[in-house]
């Protein structure tokens, strides 16, 4: 296995963040659960209580591109 491609560094802040909302929204899409609070294995919790509802509605929303982004990920 090439470990090189286990590796990413964000090119900037609206690189970061729309890989964060990618993660963020990875129980979703591949239906785990339907509320993203449900899901126990994400710091999506600790990030919501930390920033807001209204600011992480406004991330999801300026940041949509995580819903086109296409990254190889392992199938266990």
């Amino acid at each position: 296995m090439e470990l090189l491609g286990l590796f990413y560094c964000p090119r900037d802040e609206k690189d970061y963040l729309i890989r964060l909302n990618y993660l963020f929204n990875n129980p979703i899409k591949h239906g785990y659960v339907t509320n993203l609070n449900d899901y126990p294995f994400s710091s999506f919790q600790s990030y919501f209580e930390k920033i807001g509802r209204t600011n992480l509605v406004q991330q999801f929303n300026d940041y949509c591109e995580y819903k086109s982004l296409k990254i190889e990920e392992d199938n266990f």
